[in-house]
Formats: structure tokens, C-alpha cells, sequence
């Protein structure tokens, strides 16, 4: 199997470290487009489409309290007696989303 693989973006032959893996597929398929590729498209579509993100909240309730609640019983795991070394505390955010209903994903 070859170390490297073209880019149908920039059309370079590139080491496949430089092409994230399709995680749904296996370890081993890759994606067409490098990086760079990958990031300057993505740039290019969010300066395009700047209130995509905001819309799509207000559209997906449900999925953001969903995404909330899941957050918090990750950092809630996380929270250990003693810190680590080198990292940065915690930040509790609970209180940034004390006044959404979880049930229904609307403010109280």
C-alpha cells in the first residue's frame, strides 16, 4: 500500500497523514481532499453562509439541548480532585444554561 495519495483539491501527491480518516468507514479510508484543501473550503463556505450556525440553532432546539446536556455530563466526568498539570480549570456551564428547559428545549 502506498504512503501517499493525490489530492483532488490541489491536485498535489501528499503524505496521507495530510488526509483525515473517514472514521465510519475504518482506520484506513481516507478522504479525498488534504487538509489545506479541506480547511480553505470550509473557510470559504462559512464566510458565505455567516448565519448558518446562528439559524440552525434557532431552528434545532432540541438537538442543542440535547448537545448541552451532553457537554455538561462530559465535563461533569472530567472534574477531578486534583488538577493536571499544565491545564487550564474547568469552567462550570451550568449557569450559561440554567434557563433552558432540557425537556423542551426552549427557554423557560
Amino acid at each position: 500500500m502506498s504512503d501517499t495519495k493525490m489530492c483532488d483539491g490541489c491536485l498535489r501527491t501528499l503524505p496521507l497523514d495530510e488526509f483525515p480518516t473517514r472514521k465510519h468507514r475504518g482506520p484506513h479510508s481516507r478522504v479525498s481532499r488534504c487538509r489545506t484543501c479541506r480547511n480553505r473550503a470550509s473557510a470559504i463556505w462559512r464566510s458565505l453562509n455567516p448565519d448558518y450556525q446562528r439559524e440552525w440553532v434557532a431552528r434545532n432546539p432540541l438537538k442543542v439541548a440535547g448537545y448541552l446536556r451532553a457537554q455538561a455530563a462530559r465535563l461533569e466526568a472530567s472534574v477531578t480532585e486534583e488538577p493536571i498539570v499544565g491545564t487550564k480549570p474547568h469552567v462550570d456551564i451550568a449557569p450559561a444554561c440554567a434557563d433552558l428547559d432540557l425537556n423542551k428545549g426552549s427557554k423557560q
